[in-house]
């Protein structure tokens, strides 16, 4: 189980080209440029984690590739489309997929790059 503190996390950037897969204590805001269409986001184990959240913030800053959401199972939860961000909450942690409400919006102005 992560720490209070270790939950905060900070962000980071990525220009992908493979499927990422999300660990506990890397940070939570996560901005993904990818170059190939439907490349995988997979969460981490749920039992690693808090329950509450949001857990992520995950941006797609493509202007034309989706990406898709899967748990820690490979169960697809959501795609993130282009320029849109998904706001992910762990509400269940008792199974290692856990149970995630994933929220995803579109975002305006949101800048490409780093």
């Amino acid at each position: 189980m992560i720490s209070e503190l270790e939950f905060y996390g900070g962000a980071r950037y990525s220009a992908v080209s493979v499927d990422v897969e999300l660990k506990a204590r890397q940070p939570r805001v996560r901005s993904f440029l990818p170059s190939v269409n439907n490349l995988n986001i997979k969460l981490p184990v749920a039992t690693n984690l808090i329950l509450g959240g949001p857990q992520f913030f995950l941006a797609n800053l493509h202007a034309s590739y989706d990406m898709k959401l899967t748990d820690s199972g490979d169960t697809e939860l959501a795609t993130i489309g282009p320029e849109q961000i998904a706001v992910v909450t762990l509400v269940g942690n008792i199974e290692t997929i856990g149970v995630w409400l994933v929220q995803v919006r579109d975002v305006l102005g949101i800048a490409q790059g780093a």
